[in-house]
């Protein structure tokens, strides 16, 4: 007897089995794992360096090579693809699929504090950004500001308003603003209390620029970890540049940048 004229005799047979696919389909189905939206890992990245006057050739030697050699001793690294341009140097970073989702963040670490590391060796004049790519998240609720009238600058704090609001609303898992005016910290120097202070406008440039502290001053190490220890007082606000202490005194008192020049956002 076969299965064909087993089913044929017997109907019972026939809606029990078609009844005991539909039962497991429709359980498998409830118990598979899914999410709405999807998130991404971050497996990739990029690395942008501008060397404004240079050639190719020079971008390439002094630039993307270093960088090229310096991501390949880094084994979770899967493609580094360059493209080289006069003053302009673009990297592309790839990670291996095996990269666990809670061990990217550690290669990235990684990877930004060997770009750290290299940054040191690049030209005086070379400016790098590092950044890395996230997977597109669906936008559910999108809302635009807008005013003929209102000043960049307002908008940008009632934009900023609400992304608090919004973020604190329960459900909410992210908030990001688009298109908010890039603010700049401006320092008019007083030529004349300069002078006072025997200090000149390249001395006090050196000096702004030395207290920005953008690398890291360490690291610390251990069977189960490995830590970044850098130093805090990068000059992100008015009252940090304010406060940077200058070299020399005058009437034996200790000057700071607001005893010469004048700091304000613009």
């Amino acid at each position: 007897m076969n299965l064909s004229n087993l089913f044929y005799r017997f109907p019972r047979l026939t809606i029990l089995a078609i009844g005991f696919i539909l039962v497991t389909g429709v359980s498998a189905f409830n118990n598979l794992p899914r999410q709405e939206d999807p998130t991404m890992t971050e497996r990739y990245g990029y690395i942008e360096t501008y060397l404004p006057g240079a050639t190719a050739e020079r971008v390439e030697t002094l630039i993307t090579e270093k960088v090229e050699n310096g991501l390949r001793e880094i084994p979770e690294v899967k493609v580094i693809a360059s493209t080289t341009r006069s003053g302009y140097s673009y990297i592309n970073v790839e990670l291996f699929d095996s990269v666990k989702a809670n061990e990217v963040d550690l290669v990235w670490t990684e990877i930004r504090d060997k770009v750290g590391e290299i940054d040191g060796t690049l030209p005086a004049d070379a400016s790098q950004s590092f950044v890395t790519q996230r997977g597109p998240l669906a936008v559910t609720l999108a809302i635009a500001i807008t005013s003929e009238v209102t000043p960049l600058s307002v908008l940008e704090r009632i934009a900023t308003e609400l992304r608090t609001r919004v973020a604190s609303l329960p459900g909410t898992k992210e908030t990001e603003i688009y298109g908010e005016p890039e603010q700049e910290i401006l320092v008019e120097v007083d030529s004349q209390a300069l002078a006072r202070a025997n200090l000149s406008l390249p001395q006090l440039m050196q000096v702004i620029s030395a207290s920005d502290t953008k690398v890291a001053a360490g690291e610390i190490e251990s069977n189960d970890y490995s830590l970044v220890v850098e130093v805090k007082g990068e000059l992100t606000s008015v009252e940090r540049i304010n406060s940077i202490p200058l070299p020399g005194s005058v009437g034996g008192q200790f000057l700071r940048l607001s005893d010469v020049a004048h700091v304000y956002k613009h």
